[in-house]
């Protein structure tokens, strides 16, 4: 229903292997499929405005896609509807980012596989040895998050919460031409319908 009011709202599903489907934030393939039969039902019976969905790989299911596996993405874009990946290769997200660099080739080989899918590549003080990399030959479905929340534990004032209301330090926009990027810190489906309104 919040998808129908307003269109540019995205549902993102977190992936991790061990926590998928055991754990909140972390649907289970057999809900997803419930999900999409619902939204194939609904559809079919009139008019029915798209639900973007994105999924947040980190894990295992990160480190398959930077060694170059495409099975996971395509099974999400094909049989699910997820038409933006994430890729979350930090400690936070279960993932060893002392080597990110050596997965440029790799990770780059699944990003111009699969050009119908925009992958989306969180920036951190972690994952910049490879992000950076990236930025030097960027490709039209690539785009960059930095996440202002690590800006604001950097020095800047949080985005919530804080007195002042200021908003967080962010990073300058890249100066490439063709570099999409953007900010932010998790939103909340407590707080969405705050931010909608």
């Amino acid at each position: 229903d919040i998808s129908q009011e307003f269109s540019f709202v995205e549902w993102g599903v977190n992936f991790r292997a061990e926590k998928q489907g055991k754990e909140p934030r972390y649907a289970s393939l057999a809900w997803l499929r419930q999900l999409q039969e619902e939204i194939d039902r609904r559809q079919q019976t009139g008019k029915f405005a798209p639900i973007h969905f994105a999924a947040h790989l980190g894990g295992e299911y990160c480190v398959d896609v930077l060694k170059g596996d495409t099975s996971l993405v395509r099974t999400l874009w094909e049989d699910y509807g997820f038409l933006r990946i994430h890729l979350c290769p930090t400690r936070s997200h279960g993932v060893n980012s002392s080597q990110l660099k050596k997965y440029m080739s790799t990770l780059k080989s699944v990003i111009v596989a699969l050009p119908q899918v925009e992958f989306v590549m969180l920036v951190t003080r972690e994952t910049r040895a490879l992000t950076f990399q990236l930025m030097n030959d960027c490709q039209p479905n690539l785009a960059f998050f930095y996440d202002a929340e690590e800006a604001a534990a950097s020095g800047g004032s949080p985005s919530r919460g804080n007195s002042s209301g200021s908003q967080p330090r962010r990073p300058p926009p890249c100066p490439h031409p063709g570099i999409h990027c953007g900010y932010g810190g998790g939103l909340t489906i407590e707080n969405l319908t705050d931010e909608l309104r």
